[in-house]
């Protein structure tokens, strides 16, 4: 049976700061369903629908974990992304922390392209820089180069095939990840806040997404089911099939 981490109590939810949404004129109405109410100009999120979304994010995480499913985890944003990198380095997955570059799920083949590229550059700099720099002006530039494609690449290098779901830390800023997700038909677990739109995700979680010690309660969770559950895919080899005229056993 698979296990999901213990959904934090309300007292717990409101010292890490998870209600406080954004304030009423920049807030979503499309998710209203998960407003308590507001307070000082400010939505205040209901926690018992954060709770919800919890327990059906959680356990859908432990049956794809179980599946060996990888998650993408997202999130751009300056003051949340290192915890987003630290979550998805724990359980070993990837993760885009810099910058969304377009394409990367509806034009995968093409990132894929690039992430070989980059490591195979990365390998021949290392082994035998000669062999593509004759002078050090052009392996100064290489290297730039390099960098700056890791820059935005690094979190992806070991993902070989389109991801099974994408985990998100505001989708209102990662519009384009959502946009991508939901044309190749991924399934989208967010943390959202009051300003975004909850009719685009799959599992949606209302939670403040602005404060480090609240999405920090949250990605704990998700990474602890993640480790908990995760069994890698056994990958079945082809089958062989018998020739036409091999002649049969005989027992």
């Amino acid at each position: 049976m698979n296990k999901t981490a213990t959904i934090p109590s309300l007292r717990e939810m409101i010292e890490a700061g998870v209600h406080f949404g954004h304030k009423k004129q920049f807030s979503d109405a499309r998710g209203q369903e998960n407003f308590f109410g507001v307070r000082e100009k400010v939505v205040i999120i209901n926690l018992e629908k954060t709770r919800a979304g919890l327990d059906s994010a959680l356990k859908f995480i432990a049956e794809q974990a179980a599946a060996g499913s990888t998650f993408l985890f997202i999130s751009t944003k300056p003051s949340i992304r290192d915890l987003v990198k630290d979550a998805a380095e724990a359980v070993e997955m990837p993760y885009v922390t810099n910058r969304w570059l377009g394409g990367t799920l509806t034009n995968f083949s093409t990132i894929a392209k690039s992430i070989k590229e980059l490591s195979e550059l990365e390998k021949q700099l290392a082994e035998n820089p000669e062999s593509i720099a004759t002078t050090k002006k052009e392996r100064l530039m290489i290297e730039r180069d390099v960098k700056r494609s890791k820059h935005n690449l690094s979190g992806l290098m070991q993902l070989k095939r389109l991801p099974d779901v994408v985990v998100i830390v505001d989708p209102h800023e990662e519009d384009g990840a959502v946009m991508e997700a939901n044309r190749m038909g991924l399934p989208i677990i967010a943390l959202l806040d009051t300003n975004a739109n909850p009719k685009q995700i799959t599992y949606p979680i209302p939670a403040n997404d602005d404060t480090p010690k609240s999405v920090s309660l949250i990605l704990d969770l998700i990474k602890d089911t993640i480790k908990t559950n995760y069994k890698p895919k056994v990958v079945t080899p082809p089958a062989t099939e018998k020739t036409e005229n091999a002649p049969e056993d005989k027992k």
